[in-house]
């Protein structure tokens, strides 16, 4: 039962980002806070083919989804990982090979040429929801 729930939360935090990066297009060349564009250009891989970063740029989301490759499980890789890039994980994904973490961007760039990691992604802000007034 706990499993199925963690299931469809996943699955609803995924509806929700495909769904928010669609209504917000505009967020993907937004500035940060110090002026500068999104993180994954600041620094770039020094690698032929680094994974890619997906989602659009939301300065008010803190954090990043790094997607492993299939067959990776993410409890082992993750505090690999962590301890090798010093990532600050957020959380650990059960059911499909993924963790959220906070890092800084030059961080960004080595971890995307990291032969694990299947693709990076730009966390969002989930919306606060609310029941009907009352509830």
């Amino acid at each position: 039962m706990y499993l199925e729930i963690e299931r469809l939360q996943v699955r609803m935090t995924i509806t929700l980002k495909v769904v928010l990066s669609l209504l917000l297009p505009s967020s993907c060349s937004a500035p940060d806070r110090a002026g500068k564009g999104p993180p994954d250009q600041a620094v770039r891989p020094n690698c032929p083919m680094p994974a890619p970063v997906l989602e659009h740029y939301d300065t008010s989301a803190r954090g990043y989804i790094i997607q492993l490759h299939r067959g990776m499980v993410a409890s082992e890789e993750a505090p690999r990982l962590a301890d090798r890039y010093r990532l600050k994980l957020r959380w650990v994904y059960h059911n499909l090979p993924a963790f959220s973490a906070e890092f800084p961007p030059e961080v960004l760039a080595q971890l995307r040429c990291d032969p694990s990691v299947e693709s990076i992604s730009y966390n969002v802000r989930e919306p606060e929801l609310s029941g009907p007034k009352g509830s």
